[in-house]
């Protein structure tokens, strides 16, 4: 039997970008022989596209991961059939977009259930490993927002926060929906780059990875870049993400936006050590520096 193909679903926010464009510029180059990578240039441009016509038709939303897949197929099925070399497919958005991971009332990727059953069927019978990458939530949640915030007008962040933190679906709710339709599922908490900075490209490419070298992760912007680019958005200006880069630069020193009271940061720790504990309980592989506990569910 040949080794399953690795599946990279992301999430957002936990170094996605920086590892695709790392596996992408291998692949081209000296890894041609032993790596065939289809990543965000590949599938990106389909996603997009769908999401707008979903966002001017919105009872098509239910067939945005299909028909993103549908229009990826002929590149992306090139990858998944080889059989002589690792095969990696890279693309946070199709374990879901963004934004509703800051708004949806339910909580994190809401739609993971039918974007990875969907999945299931476009890469058909062959064996299949996916690797997910989280992060603690208040860490994560300032990092979603920062970015968000850039393209999309948002809520004030300390509201905003102490109602997310309440929300039920969190990242065992994500893993427990992929487990129920793919049976490899290996997750690496984002902390594990700051011990080891290859440790997404090693679940992704092996061996290899030693001879990748890992890129920048980019930063979030500050709390006083946030203040700055809404105060612009309020007197009319427009902004893209073309901004972001100037205003890293200009507050390059500030503090990081805090939402979450210290309280408040210590549930969602505590939160999220339990749910890596219940998905290694799953019978995930949880790739962690933090002390969880590993007892298998019987």
């Amino acid at each position: 039997m040949s080794d399953p193909l690795i599946l990279h679903l992301g999430a957002h926010r936990t170094a996605s970008t920086s590892t695709q464009r790392a596996l992408r510029d291998f692949a081209a180059g000296e890894g041609a022989a032993t790596l065939a990578f289809a990543g965000p240039e590949i599938l990106r441009p389909r996603v997009t596209q769908v999401t707008h016509y979903c966002a001017a038709l919105p009872l098509l939303w239910w067939t945005m991961t299909p028909l993103a897949l549908w229009m990826a197929r002929p590149a992306a099925a090139t990858v998944a059939k080889r059989q002589d070399r690792r095969r990696v497919i890279s693309e946070e958005q199709l374990l879901g977009t963004l934004k509703p991971n800051l708004l949806n009332k339910r909580g994190i990727y809401p739609s993971t259930l039918k974007r990875t059953r969907t999945l299931r069927k476009f890469l058909g019978h062959k064996p299949v490993r996916v690797v997910l990458t989280t992060r603690d939530y208040a860490d994560w949640f300032v990092s979603l927002y920062a970015w968000a915030a850039v393209t999309t007008p948002l809520p004030p962040a300390v509201p905003l926060a102490e109602e997310w933190a309440t929300r039920p679906r969190g990242w065992k709710d994500v893993a427990a929906d992929i487990l129920r339709v793919f049976d490899d599922l290996v997750v690496v908490d984002y902390a594990t780059l700051a011990v080891d900075p290859r440790a997404i490209l090693r679940e992704l490419a092996g061996d290899a990875a030693e001879r990748i070298e890992p890129r920048h992760v980019g930063r979030s912007l500050p709390a006083e870049a946030l203040n700055q680019l809404e105060a612009r958005r309020t007197a009319g200006a427009k902004i893209a993400l073309e901004d972001r880069a100037p205003l890293l630069r200009q507050h390059r020193d500030a503090p990081r936006l805090s939402p979450f009271s210290p309280e408040a940061s210590a549930r969602l720790s505590a939160r999220y050590l339990e749910d890596l504990s219940a998905i290694a309980a799953m019978g995930a592989r949880v790739v962690t520096p933090l002390p969880i506990k590993r007892e298998t569910a019987a």
